[in-house]
């Protein structure tokens, strides 16, 4: 018996330092193979190693760092997420009865939920006091110094989490917060959501970026902010017929019960040039969509690959100095009504400050002989350091 016991005990030895040598094994792989750089099944940008450095260590960012960055580059993680992420969509049913559901809320799983017996995928409201937050209203002070010295407009992106459906009331009232709070601001409007079926009409069902209406919608916002008065109409709306679109949020389920085809807009551009981190290049591929040719797999991200990604600099030439230069700071948000935008302009750069470690707004202006700054912008972009404007 004594024999027996001390075998098991041999044996579960044996095993625990088989799975710690496996741990350590694929730890020590995943911080020397080629890093990835993007997620698939949560949308976002993955965290890289980086190198240790004296003052780094003693900081304690480099510890930081690399508790991140294990996570996000460890051997088969994207596969372990969309193995749990299938695990907990089965245990949060997707359809449920109309007396539960009923203008309800209903979680799907990871902070998403369904609404009103609905198939859109959405965050649900989250009631902030943006009084009490204390980075927001730094983020407001940054604001006020930059509209004191440059001529700034303002476009607010009211999303699902802002309003609870059950009441239609905004819940994190953030365009409210900012008009009383920003100074010396030109103009300042928002996507404007009264309801459920508003929301439906802008937003896709499974990626928490707005559709073709909702960004053509805030095109004109934009535009009657600037008072322009002839604005580019959409010659037809194309539907893609051949795609399967799964988005964002979808990924991040990894919930595929819910389908849509991808749709959008055909417009007519005047001549010009466009510049994609410095090269001159088409920026987005709708042009080939117009013509027929895209990728029709499932795994295609078709909001990035129609409208364009998200790179450090994008830059429309018109070459018409009869006009104002224009600087937009979103982002991809932004993606589908940049070249809208750009058209009433002499030159328009877009940046995505989440690619600038040291962004300097006013070196930036300076450079580039800017007229008017647009943001583009809904809570996240507040909240988060990448967006921060080197004041």
């Amino acid at each position: 018996m004594k024999n027996l016991k001390n075998s098991i005990t041999y044996v579960s030895d044996i095993v625990l330092l088989i799975l710690i040598i496996f741990i350590l094994s694929c730890g020590f792989i995943s911080m020397i193979r080629t890093q990835k750089e993007n997620s698939m099944v949560e949308n976002r940008t993955l965290e890289q190693f980086k190198l240790f450095q004296i003052n780094n260590f003693f900081s304690g960012e480099f510890q930081d760092n690399f508790e991140g960055a294990l996570s996000d580059q460890f051997i088969g993680g994207e596969t372990i997420k969309r193995v749990m992420n299938n695990y907990l969509n089965r245990i949060n049913a997707l359809h449920t009865s109309d007396n539960i559901c009923k203008n309800e809320y209903v979680s799907v799983g990871n902070g998403f939920y369904t609404f009103d017996c609905g198939d859109y995928l959405m965050n649900g409201p989250q009631p902030i006091d943006l009084n009490n937050h204390d980075y927001f209203k730094f983020r407001v002070k940054e604001l006020n110094k930059i509209n004191n010295d440059f001529d700034v407009y303002y476009y607010i992106i009211n999303r699902s989490f802002n309003i609870d459906f059950r009441t239609n009331e905004y819940v994190m009232d953030l365009h409210s917060y900012l008009e009383e709070n920003l100074e010396n601001y030109n103009e300042l409007d928002y996507l404007k959501i009264e309801s459920y079926e508003t929301y439906k009409k802008y937003f896709y069902k499974t990626d928490h970026h707005w559709n073709y209406e909702g960004s053509y919608q805030a095109y004109l916002d934009i535009a009657n902010m600037f008072k322009i008065k002839k604005v580019i109409k959409p010659e037809k709306l194309l539907e893609f017929s051949d795609t399967t679109f799964y988005g964002s949020t979808a990924r991040n389920l990894s919930l595929f019960d819910i389908k849509e085809t991808f749709k959008g807009y055909k417009f007519n551009y005047k001549e010009h040039k466009e510049y994609v981190n410095g090269n001159e290049t088409n920026y987005g591929n709708y042009r080939k969509y117009y013509d027929g040719i895209f990728n029709t797999s499932p795994l295609n991200s078709y909001y990035s690959d129609f409208y364009g990604g998200d790179p450090k600099e994008v830059k429309y030439d018109y070459n018409d100095k009869t006009k104002e230069n224009l600087l937009v700071l979103s982002s991809s948000f932004s993606n589908p009504i940049n070249p809208l935008i750009a058209s009433h302009f002499n030159k328009t750069y877009i940046l995505d400050l989440r690619q600038y470690p040291d962004f300097d707004i006013y070196k930036y202006v300076e450079e580039n002989n800017i007229d008017k700054i647009l943001f583009i912008s809904d809570f996240n972009f507040f909240v988060q350091k990448e967006f921060e404007l080197g004041v």
